[in-house]
């Protein structure tokens, strides 16, 4: 045990709609393809290997970036800036 503790914030975002233009803005997860372990085209999120977690999802941070979405009527464009 000791006094010094600390704490992280992994999500934390503002979301606004516009019409059919979504806005979100702030800490996020972003988490672009699928695989097994190691994703290569996860590009947007990093993770923090020395936290300990039964879960690899659960060692994943958040970093300010800004999501724009427009909805068409079955398809959505998304970008993303970091």
């Amino acid at each position: 045990r000791n006094d010094l503790s600390y704490g992280d914030i992994r999500e934390a975002y503002l979301e606004k709609s516009f019409g059919n233009l979504d806005l979100k803005v702030g800490r996020q997860i972003t988490v672009w393809g699928r695989a097994d372990k190691y994703n290569p085209t996860d590009r947007f999120s990093t993770k923090d290997l020395t936290f300990l977690s039964s879960d690899d999802e659960d060692q994943r941070r958040g970093h300010f970036s800004t999501e724009l979405k427009y909805n068409f009527d079955q398809i959505k464009l998304i970008g993303v800036w970091q």
